[in-house]
């Protein structure tokens, strides 16, 4: 049995119509299969959500698959913050911009003000056939 990552980068979905937009990004290190963060940024209602979470595994399965995760979430919900949305939404923009861009958005959320700390365990059990 081989192991599996159940996380993929949905990184700009993005309706110009309504200038909703939604970008969520995994972050690796190494050869590891298992993300350590993501970067989740919305507008998909009246308001905008920033969230960026870091992983921290506690639990394996004989195959080496999750089963107990920690997720240490930051949040920021913003009412007035379309343009820093849809700046993720640019389908052209370049890696290192786009890298410098996430950079400022996770400093900004891990010395936020006006966000909020949550923590939260997760487990899951795999059948295998």
């Amino acid at each position: 049995m081989t192991r599996y990552s159940e996380h993929a980068d949905t990184i700009n979905y993005c309706d110009v119509r309504k200038e909703k937009c939604i970008y969520k990004h995994f972050f690796y290190q190494g050869n590891s299969c298992e993300p350590y963060a993501s970067l989740y940024i919305s507008n998909l209602t009246d308001c905008s959500i920033f969230e960026y979470t870091e992983y921290t595994y506690s639990d394996h399965d004989r195959y080496g698959n999750w089963t107990k995760v920690n997720q240490n979430m930051r949040v920021e919900v913003d009412f007035n913050s379309d343009e820093r949305v849809q700046a993720f939404c640019d389908f052209q923009m370049a890696p290192k911009e786009r890298e410098e861009l996430e950079s400022i958005e996770i400093q900004g959320l891990k010395k936020g003000l006006f966000v909020a700390d949550m923590s939260e365990d997760c487990t899951r059990e795999i059948i295998y056939y």
